[in-house]
């Protein structure tokens, strides 16, 4: 339930980033995040701004992006044949 929130959070906030500097938007810096905040009233992205993960530079911050979560909920489900050897 609380990683839901999170990955809801995140959708929210790269909604609002390419909303405000493009579609094409993959990166922002501290600056612009401070500008999201003040203009869009969004709440402070702990997630985004202390993760090692989306860290690429001294303010700089790659948006994440939900494919993985996509493609998993879209895979199928592969049944299996059972064989019986009793004969």
């Amino acid at each position: 339930m609380e990683n839901t929130k999170l990955i809801n959070t995140q959708k929210e906030f790269v909604s609002v980033a390419k909303d405000m500097f493009g579609e094409n938007t993959t990166k922002v810096s501290r600056k612009e995040v401070v500008q999201m905040i003040n203009d869009r009233s969004i709440k402070y992205p702990v997630w985004l701004l202390k993760s090692p993960t989306y860290r690429i530079g001294r303010g700089q911050y790659n948006l994440p992006t939900f494919e993985d979560t996509m493609s998993t909920e879209t895979e199928s489900v592969v049944e299996e044949t059972v064989i019986n050897d009793t004969e």
